[in-house]
């Protein structure tokens, strides 16, 4: 599903939970931001969206229903070099930290998600 609006940078969003899919969209719109979002469910789902688009940052939830979120970074970080991963997890234990530091995550926001927290994260990786 993509939200379109037509801006400079692009993000996928990789949440299973719709609600919070839509809450987390309509937070990062809520400062009227410069993004184009679109919205896969499945890591099979995100990454057919990114072998056929261009991806400028990356939001993963970890616990997907057919894989995890670090198969959706690394499938990520192929297509999309240079390109920047957040990733969203109710799990905060420091083996944990370390795998998803060492896949190249940029930022671990622990769910439940600190909403302004993460719009800030998102404005200050994508401005121009």
């Amino acid at each position: 599903m993509t939200y379109p609006k037509e801006n400079r940078a692009r993000l996928l969003l990789v949440e299973d939970d719709e609600h919070l899919a839509e809450l987390i969209i309509l937070y990062l719109w809520s400062d009227d931001s410069d993004v184009r979002i679109e919205h896969a469910t499945r890591v099979s789902d995100a990454k057919k969206a990114m072998a056929n688009k261009k991806f400028d940052l990356l939001i993963s939830d970890y616990d997907l229903p057919d894989g995890n979120g670090l198969d959706v970074v690394k499938a990520f970080y192929t297509f999309h070099k240079g390109a920047q991963a957040i990733m969203m997890s109710a799990r905060n234990d420091p083996s944990f930290r370390s795998e998803v530091t060492q896949a190249g995550v940029i930022k671990l926001f622990e769910k439940p998600l600190p909403l302004s927290e993460l719009q800030a994260s998102v404005r200050s990786l994508t401005r121009t």
